[in-house]
């Protein structure tokens, strides 16, 4: 019964990130015209992921790699006899991404730290 709420929530922080964080070097989620998104995720590639991630943790800031191994790399798709090399943008985009913190929660405080140590990092370059 919340879903609907929860997915309106979600847009708007998306949206905040989106307006914070499009200043920056990094690839931000896109959704063609006309279609939606709910932001189950939200999930940004970077360069040097693993040196944020680390500088992010050392903040208390809650991310994951959501997918961290492609899906035609996994153990249930070896069947297919895919290997590396066989999808080389998915390869790329699997070390660069990074899912910040979404969660229909979070604060307007929480958004803003995230957004100003993420920018605090590239600032600091």
């Amino acid at each position: 019964k919340y879903l609907d709420s929860w997915n309106t929530i979600r847009k708007q922080i998306a949206g905040e990130y989106m307006k914070k964080l499009n200043i920056l070097p990094i690839k931000l989620p896109f959704c063609k015209e006309g279609r939606t998104h709910v932001y189950h995720l939200f999930v940004i590639q970077v360069e040097n992921r693993n040196n944020i991630l680390e500088q992010l943790k050392q903040k208390e800031i809650g991310t994951a790699i959501h997918y961290p191994v492609p899906i035609h790399l996994t153990k249930a798709y070896k069947y297919l006899r895919y290997k590396l090399g066989d999808f080389p943008i998915t390869e790329d985009i699997s070390n660069r991404i990074i899912s910040l913190p979404m969660f229909p929660e979070i604060t307007n405080e929480e958004i803003n730290f995230v957004c100003d140590s993420i920018i605090n990092l590239y600032g600091d370059r």
